[in-house]
Parts: C-alpha cells; sequence; structure tokens
C-alpha cells in the first residue's frame, strides 16, 4: 500500500485540478479577508481571524468532492486500477491509498487556507475570540471532518467509472449535504419563546408567550444527532456560523463513524466489483 500512496502523491505534484483547486484555496481567502476588511474599517465592526480561519471545512468539502472525484475517475479511464491489480496489488490497499490521498489533498489545502488568513489576520485583523483550548478542539475536529470528507467523496468515486459523472454527483452531494445540514440547523435556532403585543386595558405591553414553531427537547436531540452526522453540520457548527453544541471535543466521534462505516462498506463492495 506505501507504494501506491507514494505513487499517488506523485501523481499529486503534476495534478493540474488539484493545483487549480489549490489556487482557488487562495483566492477565496483572500477574498474572505478583504470583506472582512471592509466591515471593519467601513462598517466599525470588530473582526476577528475566527470569523474566517474556520471556515476551512465549508470550502475545502466543495473543493474535496472535485478533487477526489477526478483524481479516482483518472484511474478508471486510464486503465491505471485494472493495470494495479493485474500487477498483483490488492483491492483493499487500492482503496485505502485513494482514501488517504483525497484525505492529503484536503489538508494540504486546509493548512493553506489557515496559513494565508493567520498571517493577514494577525496584522489586519482583531486577534483570536475562542480560547486556545476551544481551537484546539474545533482543529482536531476539522482534520476529522477532512477525513469524513474524503470517506464519502472516495466511495462514490470509486463506483462510478466516469471522472465527470464522478464529480457532478460529489458536487451535487456535498451541496444537498449543505442544504440539510442549513436546514437542520436553522430548526434548532427557533426560540422557545416569541414576544407579541397585549392590550391590558390601558396600553399595548409586551409579553413573552410560547413559540408554536419551538422543537420540543426530543426533536432538539434528534436535530442536533443528525446535523453533528453530517460533515457539513459539524463544519457550519465549527466556522461559528451556529452555536449550538460547542462540546467540540466529542465531534471526531460523529466523523469516525461516517469514516468508518463508509470506508469499510467501499471495501467490502469494492473487493466484489468487478473491474474491466
Amino acid at each position: 500500500m506505501i507504494k501506491l500512496l507514494r505513487a499517488n502523491i506523485f501523481r499529486l505534484k503534476k495534478d493540474f485540478t488539484f493545483f487549480c483547486t489549490i489556487i482557488a484555496t487562495i483566492i477565496v481567502a483572500l477574498l474572505l479577508i478583504a470583506t472582512q476588511l471592509n466591515n471593519k474599517f467601513n462598517y466599525g465592526e470588530i473582526v476577528n481571524i475566527d470569523n474566517i480561519l474556520f471556515l476551512s471545512p465549508i470550502i475545502i468539502g466543495i473543493l474535496s468532492a472535485i478533487n477526489t472525484s477526478l483524481f479516482i475517475g483518472l484511474d478508471y479511464s486510464d486503465a491505471t486500477i485494472r493495470n494495479k491489480i493485474i500487477k498483483g496489488h490488492k483491492k483493499t490497499d487500492i482503496y485505502i491509498a485513494n482514501f488517504l490521498t483525497s484525505i492529503i489533498m484536503n489538508l494540504i489545502e486546509i493548512i493553506i487556507f489557515m496559513i494565508i488568513v493567520s498571517l493577514f489576520g494577525l496584522i489586519l485583523l482583531d486577534g483570536f475570540a475562542l480560547s486556545i483550548n476551544e481551537m484546539i478542539c474545533i482543529l482536531i475536529d476539522i482534520v476529522f471532518i477532512a477525513c469524513s470528507y474524503s470517506a464519502i467523496f472516495t466511495f462514490m468515486a470509486m463506483f462510478i467509472n466516469n471522472a465527470t459523472v464522478s464529480a457532478i454527483v460529489n458536487v451535487f452531494l456535498i451541496f444537498i449535504m449543505l442544504v440539510v445540514s442549513f436546514i437542520l440547523l436553522e430548526k434548532l435556532a427557533t426560540p422557545d419563546t416569541i414576544t407579541q403585543s397585549v392590550y391590558n386595558g390601558s396600553a399595548l405591553v409586551e409579553e413573552e408567550i410560547p413559540n408554536p414553531n419551538a422543537l420540543t427537547t426530543k426533536e432538539k436531540n434528534t436535530y442536533q444527532l443528525i446535523a453533528n452526522l453530517f460533515p457539513t453540520g459539524q463544519a457550519l457548527q465549527v466556522s461559528q456560523i451556529y452555536k449550538f453544541d460547542t462540546n467540540y471535543e466529542y465531534y471526531p466521534l460523529y466523523s469516525l463513524v461516517i469514516i468508518v462505516t463508509f470506508t469499510s462498506l467501499g471495501i467490502y463492495l469494492f473487493e466484489r466489483k468487478e473491474i474491466n
């Protein structure tokens, strides 16, 4: 498997798509910094580095769908996978090598994004709002989120022989996961009470009443569990866009469920797949 991984990494050095997504990562990071600087200088907002730094898993999720699909798809179109099997490489090793390569691509782009944001942020923005312990937990979470993306997209790419179709399916999938995560987290944002104006006989006064659209405790727990299982749901929460479950130290456990499930099932099915 080490030989397969080395061969994949060698391919990465010449991979045009991967190079383009790295450029895209740099451009997005700079655009986000520019946007936050505009908010700071024109509207007087306090802009912390955290506001941008932890957006990386959302952005990398989309890029991972493209990178993983096209990288593995090229193996099929060039008959490289079939040649690897003919040379005696195990299907399990081929699958794991591709999975690890996808993780490497994700982590490289996350590191590049964070370096750019940190360098400009420390000079131009207002420092960090989160504690060191929180940031360490979130950074660990982001690594596991990146691995979750790789597990899902590798699974899909290994069973769709066409690179273009695989990329379309995985990009569609990441956007579906983002939309579902947004819906779940927006539901969790529904307040338990609402304010309404009532006439008490002499004047209008405001009073709080139970919100008829509020979720029950059981519904909240269910929605939160599903949101945490989605890598996009975790990404939206560690990015500080939503802050419902701040027990960041438990997020890797949810990611492990996704990683183990998709990778185990993927290896099992790939072992039984006929390679033409």
